[in-house]
């Protein structure tokens, strides 16, 4: 195994997918082993994915030398997790589909990914001691409980692993090699049922550790997994499978180079910071055949001077956006848990006013946005806001995490012509003491610019802004 710690962080893709990288021809001629590796759950784990990318002509536009080296070198690349903050770290490894004892090479490479995982996630653990936010704890504890218990189940079996491969060398000084793992035999020390730290994770989610990490099988074992496994990519802010893949395959084949370019602008600052700045107010969005004009509130982008307009249409990645901004106007941030207020608050009125306002004044705050940003959607507010976080759903959260990808892809789109500005446009994924938030990277608050209308909407009294 070869392990890559990439500071440039160039590829954003799911920890939880193992990807093949293959010649178009060995793709389509192994294609039916992919689709046994994810049918077996003794290979999967109820936890991995395995997916394959052709590999054509490598992207030397975005990535790294070092990193095209071992891409090329090796066939099975997986992200390893960690902080994220920092940089990104891969594991690399070398399989041979024709030998008769492949699914073991993939065994004994999956052993290796859990155990370094188990590893940087119990750093993880000790960064969060002194967080209370709840989520982030939540996952890593789920994460250190599911690779361990992989580990586990390794252990039962590895008398069926006929091959130990050991680590080769690599000349690019972006790669280490693993000679020695810290291997967690004692899995009680992980788990967040066992070592009695089950008080850390949301309410709701308990009920789902029980069926996901018992020992019993069964449909509600794979359903729970699955659930968690959608919270946790959300938690860790990790692209889906299927835009991981378009990521990768922008790597290994330049001609779908795309997706991986627009993600690369999203994530990262241009050292050339243009003058940007950001106005939300009404534009017309459709011009019909008599004449007339339909508006609705969009975002207008000055850049260097040069104005651009941009309606999102989507109600979740519209309502994210201006969420965020209109909270970092008065230099405030949008946590996510805005977006998960207890259900009960949905059916609690002011009984102090005659208007129907919602007693918690975050939820009220949301409605009063979703009637400007949503003003035809098909959902009334209480039926919108239960379906971002619905416990029962496969995918918990996911509307929430899908509209934030959805809400940077357009603005990639939009801004193609000004690739320097999309970093500080996008919404970039931070967290603090108190939990997640969404964030624009804009110089200062004074570069939104709101209608009058939406100033009446900011969640705090407006502050006196100077120089205006």
């Amino acid at each position: 195994m070869k392990i890559f710690k990439d500071n440039k962080k160039q590829l954003n893709i799911n920890p939880l997918v193992v990807y093949f990288i293959m010649t178009p021809e060995e793709k389509k001629q192994h294609a039916r082993d992919i689709v046994r590796l994810n049918r077996s759950k003794t290979m999967n784990h109820n936890l991995f994915k395995f997916s394959a990318v052709a590999r054509v002509r490598y992207n030397h536009h975005v990535l790294t030398k070092g990193l095209i080296k071992d891409m090329e070198e090796n066939n099975v690349i997986v992200k390893l997790f960690g902080n994220d903050d920092e940089r990104f770290s891969y594991a690399f490894e070398t399989v041979d589909f024709q030998d008769k004892f492949f699914e073991s090479q993939v065994d004994s490479f999956l052993y290796d990914v859990c155990t370094l995982n188990v590893k940087n996630l119990k750093k993880e653990k000790k960064r969060l001691a002194s967080y209370p936010s709840k989520e982030r704890k939540g996952a890593v504890e789920i994460l250190l409980k599911s690779f361990t218990e992989v580990i586990d189940d390794f252990e039962k079996v590895r008398a069926l692993a006929s091959k130990i491969f050991s680590c080769e060398s690599s000349t690019s000084n972006d790669t280490e090699t693993v000679s020695d793992f810290d291997y967690p035999h004692k899995t009680h020390s992980c788990g967040p049922v066992r070592n009695g730290k089950a008080s850390m994770i949301p309410r709701g989610i308990k009920d789902d550790i029980r069926y996901a990490m018992g020992s019993k099988e069964g449909r509600k074992k794979e359903d729970a997994k699955k659930r968690l496994i959608a919270m946790i990519e959300g938690w860790f802010d990790a692209p889906s499978s299927g835009y991981s893949k378009k990521v990768l395959a922008g790597a290994v084949d330049n001609t779908k180079s795309g997706t991986l370019e627009e993600d690369t602008y999203t994530r990262h600052r241009s050292s050339h910071v243009p003058t940007i700045s950001i106005e939300i107010k009404k534009i017309t969005v459709l011009n019909r055949k008599d004449g007339s004009k339909k508006e609705n509130y969009g975002f207008v982008y000055n850049i260097d001077g040069e104005t651009v307009e941009m309606y999102i249409g989507g109600t979740e990645p519209a309502m994210i956006y201006a969420c965020t901004l209109l909270k970092q106007y008065n230099g405030s941030h949008f946590y996510l848990d805005d977006l998960k207020i207890a259900k009960g608050e949905l059916l609690k009125f002011n009984p102090d006013t005659s208007e129907k306002k919602y007693q918690n004044a975050t939820l009220e705050w949301i409605k009063q946005l979703y009637t400007v940003f949503a003003p035809s959607a098909e959902k009334s507010f209480p039926e919108w806001y239960a379906s971002l976080f619905n416990f029962q759903d496969k995918s918990p959260g996911h509307p929430i995490y899908q509209g934030k990808s959805a809400c940077n892809s357009k603005i990639s789109k939009t801004l193609k012509k000004y690739r320097r500005a999309i970093y500080f446009c996008t919404l970039q994924a931070r967290e603090d003491s108190r939990g997640k938030f969404y964030e624009v990277d804009l110089p200062s608050s004074e570069s939104i610019h709101l209608s009058r209308e939406l100033l009446k909407l900011v969640p705090e009294p407006v502050t006196p802004k100077t120089g205006k």
